[in-house]
């Protein structure tokens, strides 16, 4: 997995340590029930809450009326809690019974025609048999033009790792972005001459960024652990992953793509959960962390008479001393890495955390509801089907148009700033976009997520024209039987010629 920009800093520098193979699987558990979810009626309701609670708040600095700040820190100020007001400022939407904003309020109005030679040079580009003699939809929107190509604009196709822009959208806009995911190490009791009289308890907290050896690693934390004063537990070892549910694997996925693209899902996630590809480990990849743990546990001098436990018998919540806490970057440094590097393991276990932020019990289900009505709320009608969220689901389907929607009103919020910041730009070796799009045009000016899958080719993004105009795009292009990349090379053109106009 790709390396993340302004991660924690090491606790230690590790040993190099020999790795253990893992072992059987075990049974898993799902905590808690599944509260109701919350619809986009609920989510509007919210957004107005918190705006009407944030103009009380601007008043009463100016006014200094202490009844006011009374009322607004009673009943109302729990449910303004619950959203983040500054984040909630630009685009609104309507309350349940308001009507949506037209179409020239979400995307702008269309007041200028479009060059004549650019308009002809556009249709004969769109008309290359590449693009035509397969499943393509392009959807390309300038300001003051409109929709500049409308190719098949409403074909709902594979997006691959496009999808990855559903859950940014769903993290930032619901996961605070200073939020880091926490793994701790628990005991049932405190240590006393270097003994725990009880057990250890690994609690996952969803970090996709920690490795078996070296930096934020399974070994640095038995490191710790040993740091602590810990010599020997008389207990076992277990592994609480009940953060999240225990669905591991999207529908979507193909057999041929675990291990490899797709790994299974754990809140206890170790090397994207890619140490070992036998069937036992990835029916339980948590448990066969857990047992490489405990190796590493030896190796620096901690010896647990039980080994690993062979159920959850033992949870976090039985485990109230607390030895060791290690953070993973920051949710905001999560998405960058995602967006950046395509990363399909921080993908899926955001999606999870945005469900369980939202109410839910960890799925991807849930997660997909709640950056759906995030979307919804904006007055985007989504047609599509969402399946994932690191896009390697052969089950997702959006056309470009959707595509090109969404992300215009993603500009309008006020964490577009990072969410354009982690897209991979045209031509820069740091990210997916490094050899594409080196045309004077969009070479460090094209900002775009990609997406690749056997059978799909996908680019959503932004640039400016060489005459000041902001232009949105995506283009999704699907070949079940051929290749094809073979469209690729056209539709660069297309946005080459497009970002080329001095107009």
């Amino acid at each position: 997995m790709g390396t993340v920009p302004g991660a924690e800093p090491s606790l230690r520098r590790s040993r190099a340590p020999r790795r253990p193979s893992s072992g059987a699987s075990r049974p898993s558990s799902t905590g808690g029930t599944r509260p109701v979810r919350l619809s986009p009626a609920v989510y509007r309701r919210r957004r107005r809450t918190a705006a009407l609670v944030l103009l009380v708040a601007l008043w009463v600095t100016v006014n200094g009326c202490r009844a006011v700040v009374d009322w607004a820190t009673g009943s109302d100020a729990e449910a303004a809690a619950s959203r983040d007001a500054d984040r909630l400022a630009a685009a609104a939407p309507p309350g349940d019974d308001e009507p949506c904003p037209s179409d020239d309020e979400l995307y702008g109005g269309v007041d200028e025609a479009v060059p004549p030679a650019l308009d002809a040079a556009l249709g004969e580009l769109a008309a290359n048999p590449e693009i035509v003699g397969r499943p393509v939809s392009i959807s390309v929107w300038v300001d003051g033009w409109g929709e500049v190509v409308a190719h098949e604009p409403d074909l709902a196709l594979k997006p691959a790792s496009n999808q990855k822009l559903i859950v940014a959208i769903g993290a930032l806009e619901l996961l605070d972005p200073d939020n880091r995911l926490m793994t701790e190490v628990r005991a049932t009791a405190a240590p006393e001459d270097g003994v725990v009289e009880g057990d250890l308890v690994v609690v996952g907290g969803g970090d996709p960024t920690l490795w078996d050896v070296g930096e934020h690693s399974l070994y640095e934390l038995a490191e710790v652990v040993h740091d602590a004063g810990v010599t020997r537990v008389t207990g076992t070892l277990s592994v609480d992953e009940s953060r999240y549910d225990d669905v591991r694997v999207a529908p979507g996925w193909t057999p041929q793509q675990i291990p490899g693209d797709a790994a299974p899902i754990s809140a206890f996630t170790v090397k994207a959960n890619r140490l070992d590809d036998t069937p036992a480990y990835l029916a339980d990849p948590a448990y066969g962390n857990a047992q490489i743990f405990l190796q590493y546990l030896a190796d620096v001098g901690v010896t647990v008479d039980g080994g690993v436990a062979a159920d959850t018998s033992t949870d976090a919540e039985e485990a109230d001393e607390d030895l060791v806490s290690m953070p993973s970057p920051t949710i905001a440094q999560l998405v960058d890495n995602m967006l950046r590097n395509s990363d399909n393991t921080t993908a899926e276990l955001l999606l999870k955390e945005i469900d369980r932020a939202t109410g839910g019990d960890g799925s991807t289900a849930g997660g997909l509801d709640a950056a759906r009505a995030v979307i919804e709320g904006w007055c985007v009608d989504l047609e599509g089907h969402d399946d994932d969220g690191s896009g390697l689901s052969y089950a997702n389907e959006r056309s470009a148009r959707e595509w090109r929607e969404i992300l215009q009103i993603a500009q309008r919020q006020e964490w577009w700033p990072m969410l354009d910041a982690g897209l991979p730009v045209a031509g820069d070796v740091d990210g997916t976009l490094a050899g594409r799009l080196t045309g004077p045009a969009t070479a460090g000016n094209l900002r775009a997520k990609t997406g690749t899958i056997d059978v799909g080719r996908a680019l959503t993004g932004v640039f400016t024209t060489a005459g000041g105009r902001s232009a949105t795009f995506s283009v999704i292009i699907n070949d079940d039987t051929g290749d094809p990349t073979a469209a690729v090379g056209p539709t660069d053109v297309l946005l080459e010629t497009i970002a080329s106009s001095t107009s």
